[in-house]
């Protein structure tokens, strides 16, 4: 009796101990309730390597520029957005009005273009305050980049800049365009919800780096679909959404409503992207037995005519004729991913992505900007003269020479539509089979270093 009293005694103190211990370490369980969404969704993500962005293997160069095209494009936002809405029908265009005061009252339109009714509009704008952003719901939004998927390369080359508002769920889009040195920013999509082709809202679940966005058809984009592709996103603005100012048991249920999904329909998600994979693999290790112009032959036939929609049995004709080898079962895994609207049509662009992979945004970051170097214009194609001034190939024979080198370089896009000239979705395409054959992003990095000087 004497030794349970004792146990029971020791047990109770140990019980205290914890408690105290408990109360005082609050910022312990704050961090666990922070890190709770990463922890919690663990065991359901995909087994490859977590994307790093667009910018991960940017030069502090480039990272300076693009900080200062990011505040231009913040300003011209919360410029847009702060200022009170007209009336559509009391519009009127500057050039229309000859009184002095509708020419001041034209400072309060929304988006209009900078030079269009003077310098007033920038001298005479009212500072942004807290109180304005929060009385639009400007406070609480995450920043994210974007890049159209397309087989246009001039539509490719594009920068959009966009923001996730967590008061209504909205998205707004806009374009950063550079004239010499001056930067702007242009409204390409008005804030407003936008729904997928299921036709659900777009919330935070969706905004992850690779995640495709639907879009409408819009002024600068004239296609009956539009596809964005999230290249960049601020994580730390993620966690300010989700979490909040709130407590740990509201941190939980906000972070069920943004995963949205039961663990079967993650489970079964995964289980899709696995069985993609498979297919990528059997498909890239055929072609990487070949030469890389089979691989651009492809891509020519699949994206001529404009980039086109294909039906099934066309695609299934043309992988007969590039004598790649893939079963029907496979073939309709892949079709029933991209076509889920049943339209009976399927994106170019996408089979092509679908079918051999896609690089991740990091090294198509890097690739793209070793293509700016040539192309700052962005027009999207460039001379074999240009390319012979920047590329700088790896010497493999010892009597091999450079200019030789070059040349073999350029043997590739031979067969291409345009003579003398490479496009950017050739140059894309000719990375992206060098990606496949190099899975070690840091050697991926360094050949473009040393090839490009990027």
């Amino acid at each position: 009796a004497v030794v349970s009293t004792q146990s029971t005694g020791e047990e109770e103190e140990e019980e205290e101990e914890n408690e105290e211990k408990q109360s005082d370490s609050p910022q312990e369980d704050e961090k666990v309730a922070g890190d709770s969404v990463t922890s919690r969704c663990g065991d359901y993500e995909e087994d490859e390597p977590r994307d790093l962005g667009i910018f991960a293997f940017e030069t502090e160069e480039d990272r300076l520029k693009r900080t200062r095209v990011e505040k231009i494009i913040d300003e011209q936002m919360e410029h847009d957005l702060t200022l009170p809405q007209s009336e559509p029908d009391t519009l009127q265009t500057p050039w229309a009005t000859t009184d002095r005061s509708d020419f001041y009252a034209l400072k309060e339109i929304p988006r209009l273009r900078r030079g269009q009714i003077g310098s007033h509009l920038h001298v005479t704008s009212p500072e942004l305050t807290l109180s304005h952003l929060e009385k639009r719901g400007l406070e609480s939004r995450i920043r994210f980049s974007l890049r159209p998927i397309s087989s246009s390369g001039k539509d490719c080359l594009r920068d959009l800049h966009a923001f996730f508002f967590s008061s209504d769920q909205s998205i707004v889009v806009y374009e950063s365009k550079t004239i010499g040195k001056r930067v702007s920013g242009v409204q390409v999509y008005p804030r407003k919800r936008y729904t997928s082709a299921e036709g659900e809202v777009y919330g935070v679940r969706d905004l992850k780096i690779g995640e495709t966005l639907v879009f409408p058809r819009c002024i600068a984009f004239p296609l009956d679909r539009v596809l964005l592709r999230v290249t960049d996103i601020s994580d730390s603005d993620i966690l300010a959404v989700v979490h909040g100012d709130c407590r740990i048991d509201e941190r939980k249920a906000r972070e069920d409503e943004c995963l949205g999904m039961e663990k079967t329909e993650i489970i079964q998600k995964k289980r899709q992207a696995r069985l993609i994979r498979e297919i990528q693999g059997s498909v890239v290790g055929q072609l990487l037995k070949r030469p890389v112009r089979s691989l651009l032959g492809l891509s020519h036939a699949l994206l001529r005519d404009g980039g086109k929609a294909w039906r099934a049995d066309e695609l299934q004709s043309l992988l007969r004729t590039f004598r790649i080898d893939l079963s029907s079962a496979d073939f309709l895994t892949l079709w029933r991913d991209l076509d889920r609207s049943e339209t009976g049509l399927v994106d170019s662009t996408l089979f092509l992505s679908r079918l051999i992979g896609e690089m991740s945004e990091a090294r198509t970051g890097t690739v793209r900007r070793a293509w700016l170097r040539m192309d700052p214009a962005r027009t999207a194609v460039v001379s074999y003269t240009t390319v012979r001034q920047f590329y700088n190939p790896i010497l493999t024979d010892d009597e091999a020479t450079k200019a030789e080198m070059v040349e073999e370089f350029l043997e590739n896009f031979t067969a291409g539509p345009l003579d003398q000239r490479i496009t950017y979705m050739e140059f894309l395409h000719y990375h992206a089979y060098l990606s496949a054959e190099e899975v070690d992003d840091q050697l991926f990095l360094a050949f473009m270093q040393h090839s490009w000087n990027v």
